[in-house]
């Protein structure tokens, strides 16, 4: 098999393997599961983010080297994954942090990007408009920023957060 396949094609095999496994096992035990179609696109974007964090970069600092950097003065950053954010000013100033649950069924990156589109509407409610977005999403941030229409099975999430843009600086 691994003769016939090139190597992006063998891993989406393996991922797949594994999340038709997993899916099993979720419908045997827990009485609930994925359609193949969602199955598949899992897969598929479970991969296309395994590989882009996974790239290795020319004179990309080591982790070690990486450091959280404050905003300028004026700004908040706010920096969000799945399920819990923190939002600190221009000292370093931790003034909102928390999680929470999303009731909904999708997969990683759309759940990851849907818990962006709160905390953004979060800190636009609260007032702020100097807001600094930071996430381990990358494909996320990319798309964001993209003039692209997003294709993504999440992307109706993805051009809420573009439409809310402009509100910020």
């Amino acid at each position: 098999m691994r003769r016939t396949c090139n190597k992006d094609g063998f891993g989406f095999v393996l991922c797949l393997l594994w999340r038709i496994w997993y899916n099993r096992n979720t419908q045997t035990f827990e009485k609930k599961g994925h359609d193949p179609g969602a199955v598949s696109s899992f897969c598929y974007e479970y991969l296309l983010e395994f590989n882009r964090v996974n790239q290795l970069k020319k004179n990309q600092p080591s982790l070690e080297c990486l450091k959280w950097k404050s905003p300028p003065d004026g700004f908040i950053k706010l920096n969000c994954g799945y399920l819990g954010w923190a939002c600190r000013d221009s000292l370093g100033i931790v003034f909102s942090a928390g999680f929470k649950r999303l009731d909904c069924s999708l997969e990683p990156l759309g759940a990851k990007t849907l818990a962006m589109l709160s905390r953004i509407s979060f800190a636009q409610r609260l007032g702020y408009a100097k807001v600094i977005v930071e996430s381990d999403a990358l494909i996320t941030i990319d798309e964001v920023n993209s003039e692209k229409a997003s294709r993504a099975s999440y992307g109706g999430i993805i051009e809420d957060i573009k439409s809310l843009k402009p509100q910020f600086v």
